[in-house]
């Protein structure tokens, strides 16, 4: 080969060389740059997944909240109805009494020498009428030494 194909040979090797060289730039730009966008994108989902992880805690506190306070409520009515559960209990456990009472207090009358044994609610059982009215509590009634009523 002579001076002048080595030249030539050199010159080509040279713009070949520089061609690569810039082919290899071109692409470690390009890495660059999508390693930057590959950055930007993990930045940004790491501050979405903190937002994220911020908003779920106040959700959770808030929930926590809730639940207390419809727990408490619940507590609150069920101690309401308990309550009220109670005192119809009780009224009705004194009215059953009152009836208790009022039914087991025997009245004896008697009625044309005949004694006749009754309670003051069969007495009374029928308004407005004669024995209704007397047995009332209305009038003071006295019964005999014995205890019966003519």
């Amino acid at each position: 080969m002579t001076t002048a194909d080595n030249t030539g040979a050199a010159a080509a090797d040279a713009a070949l060389r520089h061609k690569i060289d810039a082919g290899i730039n071109e692409v470690i730009q390009a890495v660059t740059a999508v390693r930057q966008e590959a950055d930007d994108a993990l930045a940004q989902a790491n501050e979405v997944l903190k937002q994220a992880r911020l908003e779920s805690e106040r959700l959770r506190a808030t929930t926590r909240e809730e639940v207390a306070k419809i727990k408490e409520d619940a507590v609150a009515d069920a101690a309401g109805a308990q309550r009220d559960v109670r005192e119809m209990l009780e009224e009705e456990k004194a009215a059953m009494e009152k009836v208790h009472a009022f039914q087991k207090t025997k009245t004896t009358l008697n009625v044309g020498g005949h004694r006749f044994e009754t309670s003051l609610q069969t007495l009374t059982s029928a308004p407005d009428t004669f024995l209704a009215s007397m047995f009332s509590g209305r009038f003071e009634l006295q019964p005999d030494a014995e205890g019966v009523y003519f």
